[in-house]
């Protein structure tokens, strides 16, 4: 049993080994090699193109971001300085009216 299947394989190589030798050359088409090379510079083209959207665009958002942090310093900044100077005046008016903590409101 194990012999014949053995046999069997052993046939079945030896006939695709054969097919392969009597086999004729395929021909090729003479214009696949144009249409491949298209088809590659047509996606070559597009990467080109979404390269330098994708660039672009990255750097629009880097100075958007950048724009956000600086308007937010300043705010701060500002807000914080104005913060300051109210502070100062409470303070100021505190002693030159002699307020103490208990009577103001503040």
């Amino acid at each position: 049993m194990k012999n014949l299947k053995e046999n069997q394989i052993l046939g079945e190589v030896e006939k695709t080994l054969l097919s392969f030798d009597n086999d004729s050359v395929l021909e090729e088409n003479p214009f696949l090699y144009t249409r491949i090379k298209a088809e590659k510079d047509i996606r070559n083209s597009r990467s080109k193109k979404n390269f330098a959207l994708r660039f672009g665009f990255s750097q629009a958002l880097v100075l958007l971001i950048l724009l956000i942090n600086i308007v937010t310093v300043v705010y701060y900044y500002e807000r914080n300085a104005k913060q300051n100077m109210q502070d100062k005046l409470v303070l100021e008016l505190r002693h030159d009216f002699q307020i103490e903590q208990s009577q103001s409101s503040f």
